[in-house]
């Protein structure tokens, strides 16, 4: 008997991040493996990191973590856990270094502090795609008096 019960659909989940790994992640990595092995980076790293990033985030892996109501996939810890773990089965760098998953860059739950009308999806056009095409983490600020002000991440 198995020690947990994994969902169907964090089986198929899983299944499709590892089609997207193998299908677009690793033959990248490949070509540059000699590199990596001598440097561990390679020439125009930042630029395919961007581009696996747009890819990532146009099939939706880039924004799971975040609550449906931003416009993430709400996953569970135990699916992102289940994401993260495939991500890291077979060693690839570029599905370790914010190129598939956000780690300290993309959509963060400060989007949950702004108005409706602030957050992504709000407005037309693929605001996962802008943002996991290379900007940096919002933060939320205080003002002198300990007024909350609002995110970077929010439009105003």
């Amino acid at each position: 008997m198995p020690l947990l019960n994994i969902p169907e659909e964090l089986v198929e989940l899983r299944s499709s991040l590892r089609q997207f790994l193998d299908r677009e992640v690793r033959p990248v990595e490949d070509e540059h493996r000699q590199e990596i092995q001598e440097t561990a980076t390679f020439q125009g790293l930042k630029d395919v990191r961007a581009t696996i990033r747009k890819r990532s985030a146009e099939l939706g892996f880039w924004t799971l973590h975040m609550p449906e109501e931003v416009g993430g996939g709400g996953l569970s810890y135990l699916g992102q856990v289940l994401l993260h773990e495939e991500a890291a089965s077979d060693g690839l760098i570029l599905a370790q270094i914010e190129s598939v998953f956000p780690v300290v860059s993309g959509p963060t739950p400060i989007y949950l502090d702004c108005t409706p009308a602030q957050r992504p999806g709000s407005r037309p056009g693929p605001n996962a795609v802008a943002t996991a095409g290379g900007s940096s983490t919002g933060r939320s600020t205080s003002s002198p008096e300990g007024r909350r002000r609002t995110s970077p991440w929010c439009s105003r």
